[in-house]
């Protein structure tokens, strides 16, 4: 599982932050969530996630390797309905 630090914003448009590493990775990413509550204002009726920035390096640590993997990857996503959400990741969430 992974944490995400809050940053700034409110409870319709707000930016946070993970950074994960081991002894062979390191990963990171800031994203900002948007939503659009439902009229009478106590549900979202749509949301949105998209990275701001991402970072991630490998390390290959074989006998004498110097390899690192070095990249960065892209996150776009909407909200979908609990009904559509497939049954094995319901309880993981």
């Amino acid at each position: 599982m992974v944490s995400l630090n809050y940053i700034a914003g409110n409870d319709r448009d707000f930016m946070c932050w993970f950074h994960i590493q081991d002894m062979y990775i390191v990963f990171g990413a800031t994203f900002r969530f948007t939503g659009v509550k439902n009229t009478s204002g106590t549900a979202l009726k749509e949301a949105t996630v998209s990275t701001m920035g991402t970072y991630f390096c490998e390390i290959d640590d074989a006998p004498s390797s110097t390899e690192r993997w070095v990249g960065n990857i892209k996150y776009n996503g909407f909200m979908v309905p609990e009904s559509q959400v497939p049954a094995v990741l319901q309880d993981k969430f």
